[in-house]
């Protein structure tokens, strides 16, 4: 009698153990739907994200252009002058020289 109980309570148990594996298995294949259901969601908003950031930024990165073209003509500028100033300098040392009044130096 021992021996029916325990052949019917491995029954059971082998019964159980086999829904629970399909139970395991259905709740695996669902999670990974929504697993994935979720992962395309993140990437569509990262996306979206992404091209408003874009879209904030092409204004500044514009305006940014253009101050270095400003800049890149400012120093070329600034080059012709110190050019220009240091040869006025040269000339000014030179002429307090012939005319025996002497300049104040410009450092």
């Amino acid at each position: 009698m021992l021996e029916a109980i325990r052949q019917m309570m491995e029954a059971q148990k082998k019964e159980l153990s086999e829904r629970m594996d399909v139970q395991k298995k259905e709740l695996s294949e669902m999670m990974e739907a929504q697993k994935k259901e979720l992962s395309e969601r993140m990437d569509a908003q990262k996306k979206e994200l992404s091209e408003m950031m874009d879209a904030k930024l092409k204004p500044i990165h514009k305006h940014l252009d253009s101050i270095d073209e400003r800049l890149e003509t400012l120093e070329e500028s600034q080059e012709e002058i110190r050019s220009g100033v240091n040869s006025l300098l040269e000339w000014a040392e030179e002429c307090g020289n012939v005319i025996k009044f002497p300049l104040p130096k410009v450092k």
